[in-house]
């Protein structure tokens, strides 16, 4: 259970915090990072992650992201939308646990905060563009 708290908690860093400079295709590729969940049970885990976004329509991405915290790892995919701006909004799910939450992303330049929420717990994430 903590392996899947973790997983969709690091999927979901960064609640809509603002507009850059950043354009919506900037979303688009590879990001890695971590951040801190919080469990439905009340246990806090430091979690890292690799995420990566493809562009599926003008304003819809997908997602496939792998993360780890010292429980396990847990592998997760999911659809965002743009929802203004570089503010994204959207769903993951992970298929191992059969759990799901939503996500909600800010990105920034080179830097994504996501922040994610499930019936499993919540977490914040700052994510890097890979190079």
């Amino acid at each position: 259970m903590r392996t899947i708290l973790a997983g969709l908690l690091a999927l979901t860093l960064g609640a809509f915090t603002g507009a850059g400079d950043a354009t919506a295709a900037s979303i688009v590729g590879a990001w890695s990072g971590g951040g801190t969940i919080k469990l439905a049970s009340g246990g806090t885990e430091v979690v890292r992650c690799r995420v990566s976004y493809s562009k599926d329509t003008a304003k819809t991405y997908g997602l496939s992201a792998v993360c780890a915290t010292t429980a396990g790892t847990i592998s997760q995919s999911g659809r965002v939308v743009r929802v203004r701006g570089n503010s994204y909004s959207g769903r993951l799910y992970s298929k191992e646990y059969s759990v799901s939450g939503k996500i909600f992303i800010s990105v920034r330049g080179s830097r994504q905060t996501l922040t994610v929420n499930s019936p499993k717990g919540s977490g914040r994430l700052t994510l890097n563009r890979r190079r």
